[in-house]
């Protein structure tokens, strides 16, 4: 018959307007509104109060507003479903405008026992009760949030409110029907299930007398029609698929929550709350249903601003109905944060799901984020997850990722089952894209299915499915094509699951030879997440680097009976982790957020701060010293003995000498004499220890030829920088021109090249303008040519040129510095930054042969190509790493060093690092204003197992200056509580155990090989175990006395929870 599906299609549609009845208006309102954030719902006296016009706008960026409606249920409402249908909007002022964040609000109902729903882009329709109660009157109260645009204001109206009830026959039929049409549009005509639905519809609709719908005989025939096709389709089970299993997708009810990016963090705790409740609301109307949840940091928010919502969200994870999983504290990025942090994601991630949810998740949640690090399955595995789940990397740019289900190796080795979703973009379209955030569509479960590339070892795929980024999750037109497709011939079988649940179902069938990926996940996009907003990239690195430090100095003074300061670092802890958030720290979200975030890391600062001084005035106290001698201690909280330059304050006005423990005069620098401020060299600082040192007046002035011989002492002239190891030429205006390895006698730069070449590139990505640099990056722009140098540091034990220079509506200076034995050339950098659409580049052309660079990630490293060989390599033309970047070639190379840096580009011979963009877009002033940072260059014998490592540490961790005054105890001159003699082994954190007064050490493999190690203590060890990430016991050590000893293979992370006699009572020295 022609046109039948056509007929059918219009039918329904028509039918879908029978579904709401007799509708009330609702436009009695009263507002009050332009209120802040978290402005509790004001009494009914309140003036604030007023009467809202129907048609009138309201509300404003950013703000809060209350609304109250009285109703009474009418009789003829009378034991029928009754609702609320709402729908808000937003009218910008601008014609361009973006709505970042829609008006949302919880709808609150009393005089009924009807759940608190939200209100927003996919749900308006609030359920008052199945069942209404003629004559009740109920009091409704909307807690609304204005929302957001940009650029501009915009005000908030009703797009429609009005009271109906539901006419659940009709509706019933509408979606019957409407899953059988979406099911027979992705159908082939050869299927034999096509022509049978499509001869039942039309014998369903040919039941429905459309004389007057939506009268009595409409609907006594709408329940025929029904009758119809559950005797034709929906009654008849679907065969099991013969030889064949039938593929089986796990529906995944979800919300996907940023817990910011274009809105604060202070709008999602409202997200969250409403996307809860409403999770909650379905659940009692739909007794399969479940919903799936990731983020502790967002169930905390509930349990502070909503905790009878929060005993509720228990009471369903306690029914299995609830799946609280994920594993880390935010989705966090995986690129920028330090291994210590990842393991922090997951420590006070997993802490809080088993503390305050009674669950412990075994599958990480990243379906958003922008690239996955190698030492991603080893720091899941030691904090026992097993699955991992995501689907960014079907956003690839060029490439494909060759696997939808694999066994992922991380860099040492460990293995974890990974599966990315296949579940088509309905929002993009663009092939071969994946979602997290479906509507069970049939086109998206025949998609799934069809897009999965190994459907020869596995018939289980999981599609998240419900309103994301924003929050908002499933609604019931969702939940209504799910229950009618469960079993539906022709489709795959769809089930309500979770997680864990199509975790385990899939690994029970995977054969033995599942393909296996190794090494990192590299994302082939938002590659200029790297780079972007370059403040709190740097506050991030230095927050990590100053609670590590606190942590360890900490754990030392516990063991001289200080307190730990346990709350004031976690919660700084909980700070940085927070803006770990793949939308934060990756720099593409909008300015409020990053004013946030300047705040937020203010407090970390502030309490690591606050933890690392008193534990330094704590040991101090203990150094034993003369009642009458002025000194200081150098602190080295890395687990390696270094050296490096620290700058001290000299009390007094004449001429001092400086004692080391010794009792050797110490060569050293004014670098403000009148300040009284010093640069002094300490040559080995012990692990996780110190150097004391006494200051006392000379009997003669110290200046050369009275300060004690210097190794490599500085020669320096405003064209030259030389200290026996390297010599750093520039011309005349302050460009390098040349630096020659004294040692090795070799150029570092290549030919003809020159070091430090400063680019600006036009920087206009195509698409998402904070998140990507573009292969195209260098098609334009200009090398900065210095336009002034200065001779500021002579020696003897630093000197250093400035170098200034203008670009554009920019001005930046370069402290370029060397110290006297040391083989780095520093570039101390300050700018002040106001351009638009420019990535701004340091360029060192080196005389290397390579084919790979090596860069620092997370506990390890990882290879990537110097070349453009394949499409696979072209992609890696911008590449995350952690502290450093080496070309080497055999027996040399040179590495490039970054305190708070992360994106980096080799090609061919030069190595380059991205300093700083100007997107303008979702912020437009990003990146404006002042920014320092400081990057090394460090040329070297070998390869980058040669040094590079506690290079780049001590750059990030500088060594500690406290001040001594007379009469400590009996802490001796020189101290240090732990060291590994092994190389590279490094002893990474050093903290108090999280439930007890024991210490946590953690190590890690390095270099890629195996290692019979120990570790070294300053006093005996009283007991030891080898503990997991979460500080669960694994099993005995080797213990022998101070020493304890293990064993590690390439890139391997060990953990150990140790106990030490007391200090206090042992013979240090």
């Amino acid at each position: 018959m022609p046109l039948v599906i056509e007929k059918i299609t219009h039918l329904n549609q028509t039918l879908r307007t029978h579904i709401y009845r007799d509708a009330i208006p609702l436009t009695d309102w009263k507002i009050c509104d332009h209120l802040p954030f978290g402005t509790p719902q004001p009494p009914v006296d309140d003036a604030r109060w007023r009467d809202l016009t129907p048609g009138e706008l309201w509300g404003a960026r950013l703000t809060f507003a209350w609304l109250t409606h009285t109703i009474t249920l009418p009789d003829s409402f009378a034991g029928k479903p009754a609702a609320l249908h709402l729908e808000l909007g937003a009218l910008p002022e601008e014609p361009d405008a973006r709505i970042f964040s829609p008006p949302e609000a919880l709808v609150a109902v009393i005089g009924l026992e009807s759940p608190p729903q939200a209100l927003n882009l996919i749900h308006h329709e609030i359920l008052l009760a199945e069942d209404a109660p003629a004559g009740q009157t109920l009091t409704v109260t909307l807690d609304v949030s204005a929302g957001l645009v940009h650029p501009g204001e915009h005000r908030v109206y009703f797009k429609f409110a009005e009271l109906v009830w539901i006419d659940r026959d009709v509706e019933a039929l509408y979606w019957d029907a409407a899953v059988l049409l979406d099911t027979i549009a992705e159908l082939p005509d050869s299927a034999p299930e096509r022509g049978a639905y499509v001869r039942a519809l039309d014998a369903a609709f040919g039941a429905v007398n459309w004389l007057n719908p939506p009268d009595d005989a409409f609907r006594a025939s709408v329940v025929e029609a029904r009758a119809v096709l559950r005797e034709r389709v929906f009654d008849k089970p679907a065969l099991s698929g013969g030889v064949a299993p039938r593929p089986v997708i796990h529906a995944l009810g979800h919300a996907h929550i940023d817990v910011a990016w274009l809105w604060p963090l202070h709008i999602t705790r409202g997200k969250a709350i409403r996307t809860f409740a409403t999770a909650l609301a379905l659940m009692d109307q739909y007794p399969e249903f479940t919903f799936t949840q990731s983020q502790p940091h967002l169930y905390q928010m509930v349990a502070e601003d909503a905790p009878e919502l929060f005993d509720r969200i228990k009471a369903q994870i306690a029914e299995g109905r609830w799946n609280a999983t994920g594993a880390t504290w935010v989705e966090p990025d995986t690129n920028l944060p330090s291994g210590e942090a990842l393991v922090r994601q997951f420590l006070y991630g997993m802490r809080y799901f088993q503390r305050e949810l009674g669950v412990r998740p075994e599958v990480l949640w990243l379906p958003d984020v922008f690239g996955y690090c190698g030492a991603l399955p080893q720091i899941m595995a030691l904090a026992g997850i097993r699955y991992f789940f995501t689907s960014k990397l079907s956003w690839n740019q060029y490439n494909r990722h060759p696997y939808d289900t694999f066994w992922w190796e991380g860099l040492d080795g460990t293995r974890v089952l990974t599966h990315l979703a296949t579940t088509p973009d309905m929002l993009s379209r663009l092939p071969g894209r994946t979602a997290y955030h479906a509507n069970l569509l049939p086109e998206e479960m025949i998609g799934s299915w069809n897009t999965y590339r190994q459907k020869d070892a596995n018939h289980h795929l999981a599609t998240a499915y419900g309103l994301g980024d924003g929050g908002g999750g499933p609604n019931r037109d969702m939940l209504e094509r799910g229950a009618r497709q469960h079993d539906l011939p022709g489709l795959p079988q769809i089930k309500h699951s979770t997680a864990e649940a199509f975790f385990h179902a899939m690994e029970n069938t995977i054969p033995d030879d599942l393909p296996r990926w190794v090494g990192e996940l590299y994302f082939e996009m938002h590659r200029g997440t790297y780079t972007s907003q370059a403040r709190t990239k740097r506050h991030n690195r230095k927050s990590e680097a100053l609670l590590h430090s606190a942590e360890a100095l900490a754990s030392i003074a516990l063991l001289l009976g200080r307190d730990y300061p346990q709350t004031e670092l976690n919660t700084a802890w909980q700070i940085v982790l927070l803006n770990q958030f793949h939308d934060i720290l990756p720099g593409s979200s909008i300015g409020q957020v990053y004013e946030d975030a300047e705040r937020d890391y203010a407090q970390a600062l502030r309490l690591a701060s606050a933890a690392l001084d008193d534990a330094l005035v704590a040991i101090a106290e203990h150094i034993r010293w003369d009642a009458d001698m002025q000194g200081f201690a150098v602190f080295n909280t890395l687990g390696t003995a270094l050296g490096g330059p620290v700058e001290v304050s000299l009390d007094g006005d004449g001429a001092v000498e400086i004692i080391g423990p010794a009792g050797n005069p110490q060569p050293f620098q004014w670098v403000d004499e009148y300040a009284r401020r010093a640069l002094l060299l300490p040559d080995h600082v012990p692990a996780y220890g110190y150097v004391a040192y006494a200051v006392r007046p000379a009997e003669q002035p110290v200046a050369p030829p009275h300060l004690p011989p210097i190794a490599f002492p500085i020669t320096a002239t405003p064209t030259r920088l030389e200290n026996g190891l390297l010599r750093a030429e520039f011309d005349e205006r302050g460009q390098l021109v040349r630096l020659y390895d004294l040692e090795h006698f070799r150029d570092v730069f290549a030919p003809g090249e020159i070091g430090n070449q400063l680019w600006a590139y036009v920087d206009r990505p195509h698409h998402w303008d904070a998140w990507e640099v573009e292969v195209y990056v260098q098609d334009q722009g200009w090398r900065l040519e210095p336009e002034a140098v200065r001779l500021v540091e002579s020696g003897p034990l630093r000197a250093t040129l400035e170098v200034t220079y203008t670009f554009n509506r920019s001005r930046i200076t370069q402290r370029i510095s060397l110290l006297a034995g040391e083989r780095t050339l520093q570039f101390e950098t300050d700018v002040d930054w106001h351009e638009q659409h420019i990535l701004l580049r340091a360029h060192f052309p080196l005389a290397i042969h390579a084919m790979q660079a090596a860069y620092e990630v997370q506990f390890g490293m990882v290879d990537r190509p110097t070349h453009q060989n394949t499409s696979w390599d072209v992609a890696r033309h911008e590449v995350p790493a952690q502290n450093w970047a080496d070309m080497s070639e055999h027996g040399y190379g040179v590495a490039l060093l970054n305190d708070c840096k992360y994106g980096y580009s080799a090609r061919d011979n030069v190595l380059t690092l991205s300093l700083l963009r100007a997107p303008v877009y979702p912020d437009p002033q990003a990146d404006e204003g002042h920014h320092a940072f400081t990057y090394s260059l460090y040329p070297h014998g070998g390869d980058w197992r040669t040094g590079v490592v506690a290079q780049a540490r001590r750059l990030n961790h500088p060594l500690l200056v406290q001040p001594l005054q007379g009469g400590g105890t009996w802490l001796p001159v020189a101290f240090g509580l732990v060291s590994c003699p092994t190389p590279g082994v490094l002893v990474d954190t050093l903290k108090k155990a999280e439930d007890d007064e024991a210490l946590i050490v953690r190590v890690y493999e390095a270099h890629g090989g195996r290692a019979a190690a120990s570790l070294v203590f300053a006093t005996s060890i009283t007991s030891a175990e080898e503990i997991n990430l979460l500080e669960e016991p694994l099993g005995p050590v080797d213990v022998m006395r101070d020493t304890l000893r293990f064993n590690l293979t390439p890139y391997q992370i060990r953990t150990f929870r140790v106990k030490l006699a007391d200090i206090r009572e042992q013979e240090l020295g």
